[in-house]
């Protein structure tokens, strides 16, 4: 299987290829035997290579948060499935998307207040989790409808931080 991704402003192809008991992942032409020796609902233990990975990885929505061996990815899956695109296109305008906590943490910062528009990609908060900073951005367009964590709150792996309606949806009003 071949996955698109969006990962530092640039285009990633992954393959992804099943044997046995272990996956083969090539990454723009670098092969890593990979094997999961632990898989729970955020962290899980890999074997990339003969050497062992703790990975932290939490999605929101099409945005990947991944922590492995203590650096912070931000990766967006870019869907080649035309099926999915047209299922996201035809219910957009009814979605209300939820920007969801990717992991466990503590509020630092929050970037934006409520009413106010926002670009794809926008910072809107920043949670404190494992010693380290994490951006929460935007998944698309809109108008912050309601923040629903205030500064110091603790949040927990999959709650919703914001309520977003998209501009398209606004615009109908």
């Amino acid at each position: 299987m071949v996955y698109q991704f969006l990962y530092e402003n640039k285009n990633v192809e992954v393959k992804v290829d099943q044997k046995q008991n272990h996956f083969v992942v090539t990454v723009e032409d670098r092969c890593y035997d990979v094997e999961t020796l632990y898989e729970g609902e955020t962290l899980t233990f890999l074997k990339i290579n003969d050497f062992s990975h703790k990975i932290y990885c939490a999605k929101n929505m099409d945005v990947w948060y991944i922590h492995i061996d203590g650096q912070y990815h931000h990766v967006e899956q870019l869907s080649t499935d035309s099926r999915r695109k047209n299922y996201r296109t035809e219910h957009k305008a009814s979605a209300r998307p939820d920007v969801r906590a990717p992991m466990p943490g503590k509020v630092l910062k929050i970037m934006v207040r409520e009413g106010e528009h926002v670009v794809r990609q926008q910072k809107l908060m920043i949670i404190e989790a494992m010693k380290m900073e994490h951006e929460i951005v935007a998944p698309i367009d809109g108008i912050v409808k309601k923040i629903n964590y205030q500064l110091d709150d603790i949040v927990d792996t999959g709650q919703a931080l914001f309520h977003l309606e998209p501009y398209n949806q606004a615009e109908n009003k």
